[in-house]
């Protein structure tokens, strides 16, 4: 068993409902990822790594574009879930890190389009840890695979209604 697990089964036992249900220990799993996020989170900021949202978004360019698919602004912005203006933020500092550059948009030259200069960078050179989680799901059967993501998306819309009460 994992020191997670064990850490788990720890608090397990103190908890102010003695009897356990199905679901304590993917709830609590859940509760550990989410803890574990922001510390990766406070972790890189301290070093001025690149935050998630830029790691994401250069993940999302560097797959497209390895794919041949060109990246605007607003698909950038969409796939982010953020303003159009989050989003040319976002394009500024990553092109003042050095990391994407803008070009005219052939078909419509009053469009942008965003391109990675370093087109051999590796993705997961970015974004370790998303390259390492699925590396991870590789061992998942695709049973195993449905439920764990079925349940993920059950907890995503928990986290995204609860941005949207607040």
């Amino acid at each position: 068993m994992t020191d997670v697990s064990n850490n788990r089964e720890d608090r397990s036992t103190t908890r102010e409902h003695p009897s356990r249900t199905p679901g304590d220990d993917a709830s609590e799993a859940v509760d550990e990822l989410r803890r574990a996020e922001a510390r990766l989170g406070r972790r890189r900021q301290a070093t001025g790594e690149l935050s998630e949202t830029h790691r994401s978004a250069m993940r999302f360019i560097l797959e497209r574009t390895s794919d041949g698919i060109t990246t605007s602004p607003s698909a950038l912005a969409e796939y982010l879930d953020v303003t159009s203006a989050s989003a040319t933020m976002l394009v500024q500092r990553l092109t003042e890190a050095g990391l994407i550059r803008t070009t005219p948009d052939p078909d419509d030259r009053r469009r942008k389009m965003i391109v990675p200069v370093d087109t051999d960078l590796d993705a997961d050179e970015i974004d370790p840890v998303t390259g390492q989680i699925r590396h991870l799901s590789e061992d998942l059967s695709p049973q195993e695979a449905k439920l764990v993501s079925l349940y993920l998306d059950r907890v995503t819309a928990v986290v995204d209604g609860e941005s949207s009460n607040g």
